[in-house]
């Protein structure tokens, strides 16, 4: 039925049914496919699944910028059906933080995440102790920096106490020789000794009283080969002579003999003595783990050139061994031998994330996981040093120092400059180091 001059005729109207069918069938699918994810990419001519971005650092202040364009989300942001291709992340916490930029590719049905970053803050190094100071090491909880100051041509020991800013002088060394400092790891003593084998001065102190000094060289009437502190609760340090391996105890200034030193080097790892024997017979390097105790056979290697290795360290069931005669180490566990091109080792303290490295390359190493080249440069690496609990790391080379997040491969300047000696507070994020800027020299503080 039709009323007359209607434009709705049954034709039009047959048509307008025919037309919403189809919009409803090519529709419906489209924002099924958009809602699962999918996009067309017009540039290509094809359909495409769509992956994510995650985004969640610190400071949560920081402006986010996608290929130059502001994402207005607070983090954590969490971007859904991005279309794949290539982006270029832009971090921006202001003019007081350095910035971070990355190019990511979002892939079909992945997530790119970004997380476990802390942002530098950019300051300027200010001087903290004046004068010519050759070595600093700061304490395991932060707490007391040592440093030798060459006064007059010889060395003297200070303890700065960081808590209330009390410096006060250790000792005045009587000759005018290289000194190393080594605080124990888990208690507040601290170790000044010749940079020499055999050591022929090795002091012991207490930081929190200063009033004792105890010289173990003069108390055992022998130069001592090696030594190690064995980061137990109690203060204890194990300590060879060509004959034999010792314990003392600082407390109590107790020694005692563990076992006679017949072995080519040794590590002592929280009571567990490790130790490296040569078999003449098969031309073989053993290593043996916990000598003295529950000994077994960790692990073998093959070199027919007798006293080529020495122990750099133990720890969690994993060995690091220096070839003497190059740049080269071994880290072994009960299944693996990784042999890496090194100079030169820190272990951090987050996630005992291990760091190895020579002039030129750096590498890091997880347990479980393959040994990683994260940098290979011409500019002489000297030191390197995690400045947080995600491991960004600090790299100082000849004449500049860096940053670098190297879950992401991204780094930027930091130091200009030469600097030395370089320790760093990650709880109250500080960095100390020796140099002279501005003709001043001394020992320099940064926070970051």
């Amino acid at each position: 039925m039709e009323f007359p001059g209607t434009k709705f005729t049954k034709k039009f109207r047959l048509i307008y049914f025919i037309l919403v069918v189809l919009l409803f069938f090519i529709i419906t699918p489209l924002t099924i496919l958009y809602t699962a994810g999918y996009r067309y990419d017009f540039s290509n001519g094809v359909v495409k699944v769509t992956g994510g971005i995650s985004i969640d650092i610190k400071p949560k202040a920081s402006s986010i910028y996608i290929d130059d364009i502001l994402i207005k989300q607070e983090m954590p942001i969490r971007l859904k059906n991005v279309t794949p291709k290539k982006y270029t992340i832009r971090i921006d916490a202001g003019e007081n933080y350095y910035l971070w930029e990355k190019e990511i590719e979002v892939k079909e049905k992945q997530t790119i995440y970004i997380k476990e970053i802390n942002l530098i803050k950019k300051n300027t190094p200010q001087l903290f102790k004046t004068g010519d100071i050759t070595k600093q090491k700061i304490s395991k909880d932060g707490k007391y920096l040592s440093y030798i100051l060459i006064n007059n041509n010889l060395p003297e020991v200070w303890i700065y106490n960081l808590e209330n800013n009390e410096d006060k002088i250790i000792m005045r060394l009587d000759i005018n020789e290289d000194f190393n400092l080594n605080w124990d790891e888990k208690n507040d003593y601290l170790i000044i000794s010749q940079n020499k084998v055999p050591t022929e001065k090795l002091y012991v102190v207490n930081a929190k009283t200063t009033d004792k000094i105890i010289d173990l060289t003069k108390k055992i009437k022998e130069p001592i080969d090696k030594f190690v502190w064995n980061n137990s609760v109690e203060p204890e340090i194990f300590y060879s002579t060509p004959d034999l391996i010792y314990s003392f105890k600082p407390n109590t200034e107790t020694v005692y003999e563990m076992t006679k030193n017949n072995f080519i080097d040794w590590y002592m790892e929280n009571g567990k003595l490790w130790t490296l024997q040569y078999d003449t017979d098969l031309k073989t390097y053993k290593i043996i783990q916990d000598t003295i105790g529950f000994s077994n056979d960790f692990a073998v290697l093959n070199d027919k050139k007798y006293d080529n290795y020495k122990i750099a360290v133990a720890v969690n069931n994993h060995i690091l061994i220096k070839n003497i005669q190059k740049p080269e180490m071994t880290l072994l566990t009960k299944n693996e031998n990784f042999n890496l091109a090194g100079e030169k080792f820190y272990i951090s303290p987050f996630n005992n994330w291990w760091l190895i490295w020579t002039p030129w390359e750096l590498r890091t190493y997880s347990e479980g996981e393959e040994p990683q080249l994260i940098n290979r440069s011409g500019e002489q690496l000297e030191n390197v040093v995690p400045l947080d609990e995600y491991n960004t790391l600090c790299l100082v080379w000849g004449n500049k120092t860096s940053v670098l997040f190297p879950y992401y491969l991204v780094g930027h300047d930091f130091i200009a400059g030469q600097i030395n000696n370089v320790e760093v507070d990650s709880k109250n994020k500080t960095l100390y180091f020796t140099a002279k800027q501005d003709d001043e020299k001394g020992i320099y503080k940064l926070n970051y």
